[in-house]
């Protein structure tokens, strides 16, 4: 049945003295340059803070004075998340800065909603970006 199919040279030569066959390995379940699982590429986390950063400069305008402190204490938060999420190198200090980052930024999204509605939702949107930050350390093996 199976007499008219042609054995592929090369890979009979490389399996020669081994005793199970050559396979292909499948592709890595990583994105291209950050090792991380579940991770964007490198340029990806860029964009996506510059859009954030965008969005908040945007309902910042939107808003009264005592509210617009409130988007510039995220702001900051937002600014040295670098430092504590991968400058440290502390699972620990990135969960817990995820978790002040998140939590802050829910509870700035939801007094700025008050005042404007549109707003809200503009500052909100750091809270899924965070959510799957904080999803990619959680996946990712390399202790």
């Amino acid at each position: 049945m199976w007499r008219h199919v042609q054995p592929d040279p090369l890979r009979h030569r490389l399996c020669r003295g081994r005793r199970r066959p050559l396979r292909r390995r499948s592709p890595p379940r990583t994105a291209p340059g950050t090792g991380l699982p579940l991770a964007p590429p490198r340029v990806g986390f860029g964009i996506a803070w510059s859009i954030l950063f965008a969005m908040m400069g945007v309902a910042r305008g939107r808003l009264d004075k005592p509210r617009q402190h409130r988007v510039d204490r995220l702001w900051l938060l937002c600014a040295t998340y670098p430092l504590y999420t991968l400058g440290m190198r502390s699972r620990t200090l990135s969960y817990i800065g995820n978790a002040v980052v998140g939590f802050e930024a829910a509870r700035t999204a939801a007094e700025a909603h008050k005042r404007d509605a549109t707003a809200g939702l503009l500052i909100g949107a750091v809270v899924p970006w965070v959510a799957y930050a904080t999803l990619i350390l959680l996946t990712d093996r390399d202790d």
